[in-house]
Order: C-alpha cells, then sequence, then structure tokens
C-alpha cells in the first residue's frame, strides 16, 4: 500500500505542476479545476460499482439471505472505498507538500550537486527502498544546465531502468580571431 501513495503522490505532483504550466498568468480556479478532475477520475469508476452491490444487497436480501451475512459480505466488498477517501485527501494537499518540499531546498545556499544528492539520500533514508535513482534537471541563471544523477546502489540485476534521456550540453562555441582556433563555451 505505501507505494500506491508514493506513486500516487509523484502522479499528482506531476499533474498539478503540468496544470500550472497551462495555466495562464492571474487565472483564477486553477486548484478547484484540478482537483475536481483528479476527483472526477477516482470516482466516477467507483459508482457503477456502488450501484451494483446496493442492487446486489438488494437481491440478496429480498432473495432471503439473512441480513447479517448481507451486512458483512457488503463490508468485505466495500472496504477498499476507505482508501480513496485518503487517496483523495493526498491530492488535495498535494499542491502544498510539493511547495514546501520543493521550497525547502530554495535557499539551500548549497551547489545542484549536494542539494540533489541531499534530497536522494533524504529519500533513501525516508522510504527504505531496494533500491532509488533520481536525477536533477537544473536550469540556473545564466542558462547552462546542471543535470545531476544519483543512484542509491548498483541497478538491482534483474530491474529494466530506461535511459535518462539527456541530451548532452553544446555549447554556442567562440572563434578566437587571433588563433583560428574555436573553443567550446
Amino acid at each position: 500500500m505505501p507505494i500506491f501513495f508514493l506513486v500516487g503522490g509523484y502522479s499528482n505532483g506531476v499533474s498539478w505542476r503540468a496544470q500550472l504550466r497551462k495555466a495562464e498568468a492571474g487565472q483564477t480556479g486553477v486548484y478547484r479545476d484540478w482537483f475536481a478532475s483528479r476527483v472526477q477520475r477516482l470516482i466516477t469508476p467507483v459508482f457503477p460499482v456502488l450501484l451494483l452491490w446496493a442492487v446486489l444487497a438488494f437481491g440478496m436480501t429480498i432473495a432471503g439471505m439473512d441480513r447479517a451475512n448481507v451486512a458483512m459480505a457488503t463490508q468485505l466488498a466495500l472496504v477498499p472505498v476507505w482508501f480513496l477517501a485518503v487517496y483523495l485527501l493526498v491530492a488535495a494537499i498535494t499542491p502544498l507538500s510539493l511547495k514546501l518540499f520543493l521550497g525547502s531546498f530554495r535557499n539551500h545556499n548549497g551547489f545542484h550537486e549536494d542539494v540533489t544528492v541531499g534530497i536522494g539520500q533524504r529519500l533513501a533514508a525516508e522510504m527504505k527502498p531496494k533500491w532509488l535513482r533520481i536525477g536533477g534537471y537544473w536550469y540556473p541563471r545564466g542558462g547552462i544546465p546542471i543535470d545531476v544523477f544519483w543512484q542509491s546502489g548498483p541497478i538491482p540485476e534483474a530491474l529494466w531502468v530506461p535511459e535518462q534521456g539527456v541530451q548532452g550540453y553544446r555549447g554556442r562555441g567562440c572563434v578566437v580571431p587571433a588563433a583560428g582556433l574555436e573553443l567550446a563555451t
């Protein structure tokens, strides 16, 4: 179950950041629209299940099954629904928790490498995964991207890990007229 919350939190974070990128400057209702779409995606598939189970429970009761057995079967069938309430709470606080987490590194006074490795080590210490890799794609002022990767150890043998897919940085280059040399900057 914890991995579901981890993946769900990540998914919500990616979705929220995409919503912010699409929003126009000064647009209101961005959070409301985003959260409404998340709720709709989670709740829409549940309604047919609840309706079907209500019909089945009613049919079992009409058929003469003991009400205690019908109630127990209903509870067992609908226990996973509590999860939706918890997950919706996680989704509701995603923007705030993401802002606080990322903001905690804002004035860190560290190099990009230190921050990326620190985040990776902190996540590994808190979550205790079997293996973890993170990539920090930094675009600092000045325009030269800094891509930092950290992993908790060697890649497990049976695990397929895709390439990071980061293009190598190509400097614009400059020509030194006196010597006629081309230098990458």
